[in-house]
Formats: structure tokens, C-alpha cells, sequence
């Protein structure tokens, strides 16, 4: 790798891609790029710009927004090519004609998409006219579809006379040659390879005992999986193929991984969780550490995101490229870094792949071989630029350097202009919101007064109801003393009687047994007879 000491020339890279959309790719990219031109290029100030810029603000950026590119009139290309030494494009799938693809992206409307014209600077930078003060560099940049027409003769003039084009695949050479552009054009590896270097293992093993301690992440060995709407009808397939490899391998846990919030991936996250027990789940709108951080730390991946594989390559994780759509970037992923990888593009070949991948052991030369390609890439481009940084001389340095601090007092106003509005903004909502708390709080207020009043009056009731029920209770219990008394009186009464009779049919009996009685027996008979 080639870097530069101490004497470098000072030096204004822009770096162009769509850096404001909230995906682990398009926030990596830039960062990659940075730390490796800025190895060889120490003393080079580096400007994101995006379709929408910090128009288009997101959580993944980490607070480092880009600027607007804003629309390719010649009155802004001139002005960038004022600011900057050199812009760079991409990586990511960028070269196309298709505008109105990315406004889902951003959440706005096609025809402002197509009026902003992303995919005419990707493609044609700062212009033909201009490259030779301010080269516009293709970094490793897809191809995602055939050209034609316009586009593909937009493409061989922007192309013609270009200091340094690189395409990721030889897919997208292809389609580039089949269109008609002529001259160099390099094929280097996606600079996701390089994400070991841009996150210290360190810093990532802090990130996920964090992912631990909010419950995140299981305690042991997990294999994460990631998808999105494309494939949510082949969850269920997916989710028995899933049971299959953890039942062949205990303690083995799932984790489903967004890196993004858009495409899906959230609805995709919960009919995983919905259809198996025990699934652990990250949340979304990660910051790319936070989403290298639980991939570096999986026993296995599997993955509809090419970022996201590439990542786990490059940790040397076991790896199953989940192609179940046919997309051509993954087609060309695969064939990159096969055997290292396995491609499926058919859910029932995922169990075979994945048993296979846990059981072999990663190879890292065809990672290390990939990042000597991309080492000699950024070697490249960092040539061009100081090339182009050192022929302008002071002066235009100098010119260039009051351009672009103008431009920062420009966007500096700008931005305290829309400071100013937000806070009236704020302020007015926030009285909003303050009367409608204080109308809330003298409610329960007037509640709370009435429930006071109601409470005072239980009370009250309680007490005439407790003494009532006293004197009731004491009334009851007089009464039941005085019929326990009645009772013990009757209970001798009876007995007295029954001694009474006791004594009596005695006396009776006795009479029974006398002489007279049974003499007298025949005359009782006969005075019977005449009293009837």
C-alpha cells in the first residue's frame, strides 16, 4: 500500500454516492474511502455529497451528514469543480438512468428526484469540459442493468478522456463495453473488504457487550440472518430450513439483523420472530458499528445484502449469500469469492449450504488477495488526485481554498436560517403544547378537588355507617344473650316436667297393681255399658 509522508500536497477530495440513505452500505462506503485515501493522502480534506444531503437526515450517518449535490446545472458543476481537487463516485450501484427508482429510497417524490438528476453526476461528475482542472474518478462503482440510448451515450462521453474508471464486477464492465465506452476500465473488489481496518476488533467487542447487556444478543454462539420484503413469502421455508441446521447443531442460536429501516427488513425481522421460539433480534437504524459488531461476532451468516455478506467475509465468517431474487450484484458477488462463500438461489438449498459452511473453517488468503486489489486501487486514485491537487500551484490553491470556505459561510448561513425557523417552529409548538398541558393540569385539578369531596363524603357515610352497624351488632348481641337465657329456662321447664311424669305414671302403675283396682274391674265394665 502506498502512503504518502509528510510532504503531501494539500488537497480537496469530494466523495459522491448516496451517502444519505439509511442502509449499512451506503454508510460504510464513504468511510472506507476516507481511511484509505486519507492513509495515502494525509493532508486531504474529504466532502460527502448526496442527492438530498443533510436534506435528508439519518440516525445510521452517526452525525456525519453530506452536503446536497443539488441539480447538475453548469453553474454548480463549475462551482464544485472550483472547490475540489477531485470528486470520487460510488462505490454502490450508481450507474444507471433511473431517478425515479431512487425516490422510495428517500421517501419523496419521483419527479423531485428526477428534477435533482442524481444519476447524471454519478455518471458525468463535474462534466467532460471540466475534469481536466477536477477528474471525476469511478470508485469501483456496479452497473445494475443494460444501457441504451442516451444514457449509454452519456456514459461513453463522460467516459472518454477519464483519468481512472473501476467497476466492481465484470458484470458491470460488460454492460459498459456492450454500450460502448472505450479506454481503461479496472475491475476492483468491493471496498467492503476493508472494513477490519475501519473497526478495531476492540471497539466491536465493546459494541456487542452492549448488544449483551440490553438483552440484544444471546449469550452464546448465534448465526444471524437478514432478509427483507422480497423474500417475506418464503419465510416459512426459510424458518424450517432454519430449524433443520440448529437442531444438527445445539446451542445454536438465531438473531435476524437489519441494515436498514428501509426495503422491508423490519417486517422481515418479525415473521421470522413470529414463526420460531427463541429468536433474538436487533433493532433497527444501527450505526455501521454497531451492524459489524454482530456480524464480526456470529458463527455464521446468512444474507439477502451484499454489504453485509461482504462484511462477514471479511471477518472470515461462514457465509451463505441468500440470491433467492436473482439479483445480478450478488450473481457477481458469488462468483468473486466462490468457493469461500456459498450462493443459494433456491430456499431448499439452504440447509446443505449452511451445515457445510459451520463445518469448514474460513480461508483468509482469497480475502487478503482481495485486499491487495483494492490497496492498489486507492493507490490509484490517490495518484490522480495529487497529480491533479499539485498542478494547479498556490494560487489556485489558494483560489480554491477562499471558494470553499465561502461556500462553508454560505452553507453555515443557510443552515442558522434553518435553525431560526426550527426553533420558532419549536417555540410556537412548544406553547402550543404548554397551553394544551396547562388545560390537562387544571382538569385534574378539578378532578382531583371532586375526588377529594367524594372521599370527605365516603368518610362521612363510613362513620354513620360503622356506628349504626354498632349499635345494630350491640341490639343483636343483647338479644341473643336474653334467647339464650329464655332458652336455658325452657330446657329446665321441660326437665321439671319430665320428672313430673316420670313420678306420675309411676304413681299410675302403682295404682294398676292394686287389688281393688283389678276387683273393681267387672263394675267399671258395667257402668261403662250404661253410660253409653
Amino acid at each position: 500500500m502506498r502512503v504518502n509522508g509528510p510532504a503531501a500536497s494539500t488537497c480537496i477530495v469530494g466523495l459522491a454516492g448516496t451517502f444519505d440513505v439509511a442502509s449499512y452500505g451506503d454508510q460504510l462506503l464513504p468511510r472506507l474511502a476516507e481511511r484509505e485515501l486519507g492513509a495515502r493522502l494525509p493532508l486531504a480534506e474529504f466532502r460527502r455529497f448526496a442527492p438530498f444531503g443533510w436534506e435528508h437526515p439519518t440516525v445510521m450517518d452517526g452525525g456525519m451528514m453530506a452536503e446536497p449535490l443539488g441539480r447538475p446545472t453548469a453553474q454548480r458543476r463549475a462551482e464544485l469543480a472550483d472547490q475540489l481537487d477531485a470528486i470520487v463516485i460510488g462505490g454502490g450501484e450508481l450507474i444507471h438512468d433511473r431517478d425515479d427508482l431512487l425516490a422510495a429510497k428517500y421517501r419523496a417524490d419521483a419527479e423531485e428526484t428526477i428534477e435533482r438528476a442524481p444519476t447524471r453526476w454519478f455518471i458525468e461528475g463535474v462534466g467532460p469540459e471540466l475534469e481536466p482542472r477536477c477528474p471525476t474518478l469511478w470508485h469501483g462503482v456496479g452497473v445494475p442493468g443494460d444501457l441504451s440510448g442516451e444514457t449509454a451515450a452519456r456514459v461513453c462521453r463522460s467516459l472518454a478522456g477519464r483519468a481512472y474508471v473501476s467497476v466492481r464486477d465484470e458484470r458491470s464492465l460488460a454492460r459498459l463495453v456492450a454500450a460502448g465506452a472505450e479506454g481503461a476500465i479496472s475491475i476492483v473488489p468491493d471496498s467492503g473488504f476493508l472494513v477490519p481496518r475501519l473497526f478495531p476488533l476492540p471497539v466491536l467487542q465493546r459494541r456487542r457487550a452492549l448488544h449483551h447487556m440490553m438483552g440484544w444478543l444471546p449469550v452464546g454462539d448465534y448465526v444471524v440472518v437478514q432478509g427483507n420484503r422480497s423474500i417475506l413469502n418464503q419465510v416459512g421455508q426459510l424458518c424450517s430450513a432454519l430449524h433443520t441446521v440448529l437442531d444438527r447443531h445445539p446451542g445454536l442460536s438465531l438473531v435476524t439483523l437489519e441494515t436498514g429501516p428501509g426495503d422491508g427488513e423490519a417486517a422481515f425481522s418479525a415473521a421470522v420472530r413470529a414463526a420460531m421460539v427463541g429468536v433474538c433480534s436487533m433493532p433497527e437504524a444501527l450505526v455501521p458499528e454497531d451492524v459489524a459488531s454482530v456480524i464480526e461476532g456470529a458463527r455464521g451468516v446468512v444474507s439477502i445484502s451484499m454489504q453485509a455478506s461482504i462484511t462477514a467475509m471479511a471477518f472470515q465468517r461462514p457465509t451463505v449469500i441468500a440470491n433467492l431474487g436473482g439479483r445480478s450484484n450478488l450473481t457477481a458477488l458469488a462468483e468473486l469469492v466462490s468457493p469461500m462463500a456459498t450462493c443459494i438461489t433456491d430456499i431448499t438449498e439452504l440447509p446443505a449450504a449452511l451445515h457445510k459452511a459451520l463445518g469448514v473453517p474460513c480461508d483468509g488468503r482469497l480475502v487478503r488477495e482481495l485486499q491487495a486489489d483494492i490497496d492498489r486501487h486507492f493507490d490509484r486514485m490517490a495518484e490522480v488526485i495529487e497529480q491533479s491537487s499539485s498542478t494547479g500551484g498556490d494560487v489556485q490553491r489558494a483560489q480554491r481554498r477562499s471558494s470553499v470556505v465561502a461556500a462553508e459561510l454560505g452553507a453555515l448561513r443557510r443552515a442558522h436560517a434553518v435553525r431560526g425557523r426550527q426553533l420558532s417552529a419549536e417555540r410556537m409548538g412548544r406553547a402550543i403544547t404548554l397551553d394544551a398541558e396547562r388545560a390537562a393540569l387544571d382538569a385534574l385539578r378539578s378532578g382531583l378537588a371532586a375526588a377529594d369531596e367524594r372521599l370527605v363524603e365516603f368518610h362521612e357515610n363510613h362513620a354513620e355507617f360503622a356506628a349504626a352497624a354498632q349499635n345494630q351488632l350491640a341490639d343483636v348481641s343483647a338479644r341473643l344473650v336474653e334467647a339464650e337465657h329464655r332458652q336455658q329456662l325452657l330446657q329446665q321447664t321441660i326437665g321439671d316436667l319430665e320428672q313430673q311424669l316420670l313420678l306420675t305414671e309411676a304413681a299410675l302403675d302403682a295404682v294398676h297393681r292394686t287389688k281393688l283396682f283389678r276387683l273393681a274391674r267387672w263394675p267399671r265394665k258395667v257402668f261403662g255399658w250404661f253410660a253409653r
